[in-house]
């Protein structure tokens, strides 16, 4: 099994590593992201061996993603520069690379992750973006947090998603689709292509609507079945 790499860099930075690793056949890049949150969202769910960030990745830098993780990353920076390179040692880094820098180089740092893996198979992290049952949405470049449990149901709006609360919504450009795979699927169930609502909320239901909040919400023609299984573990009668 091939050992996976993200990458949080600039696109030249991403480059060149592809290009490095494309010359070690046990390596692979699956992830390249010069967007911090964006790249911290979309690895929430994706599996990684190793882990590359830019000390001046935006928005967030390399050190306060580094904070922001749950479970620790194994991870090499890059920088342009060595003036970040005792504080990221501090951080406990594997390897501080400064751009550009050599196959040789770059091949240091991988043998380095390697020989601490060595006695046994690389255990693959997979970062926690929501620890605290939190869904993170990026808009605007700013990081907005809504605790799961404040949440009654999220309705799609073309390219906007309005997230309702008990007593106020919160409206994001943003996929309804990306919000899916965040939110836990044993508290969050998509019923319609425009709805995913929570169901711990829900006061009452029919084989077509929902209702939570005061809002009746259409259950989808395509997602009844689904619905229907999901939902009879919690209510013994479905009205017809």
């Amino acid at each position: 099994m091939k050992t996976r790499i993200a990458i949080i860099a600039p696109n030249n930075t991403c480059q060149l590593i592809k290009e490095y690793i494309s010359k070690l056949h046990q390596f692979e890049v699956g992830y390249c992201n010069e967007n911090s949150i964006s790249a911290f969202i979309d690895l929430s769910h994706q599996n990684f061996d190793l882990l590359l960030i830019d000390t001046n990745s935006t928005p967030l830098n390399g050190f306060e993603l580094l904070d922001s993780f749950t479970q620790k990353p194994k991870v090499i920076m890059v920088s342009k520069d060595d003036k970040h390179a005792a504080k990221a040692f501090d951080y406990e880094v594997l390897d501080y690379l400064i751009y550009p820098f050599s196959f040789c180089r770059f091949l240091k740092s991988v043998h380095r992750f390697a020989s601490m893996v060595a006695c046994n198979e690389p255990e693959r992290t997979a970062i926690t973006a929501n620890p605290t049952s939190k869904l993170q949405i990026q808009a605007n470049k700013t990081l907005y947090t809504i605790p799961e449990e404040e949440i009654y149901y999220i309705e799609s709006m073309g390219d906007y998603v309005k997230v309702h609360t008990k007593e106020k919504h919160h409206l994001f450009k943003h996929s309804l689709q990306k919000l899916e795979l965040q939110l836990n699927t044993e508290k969050f169930l998509r019923i319609h292509r425009s709805y995913i609502i929570a169901t711990q909320k829900i006061e009452s239901m029919s084989s077509k609507f929902i209702s939570l909040n005061n809002k009746s919400l259409p259950i989808g023609r395509t997602y009844q079945k689904q619905a229907k299984e999901k939902l009879l573990q919690q209510f013994s009668l479905i009205k017809s």
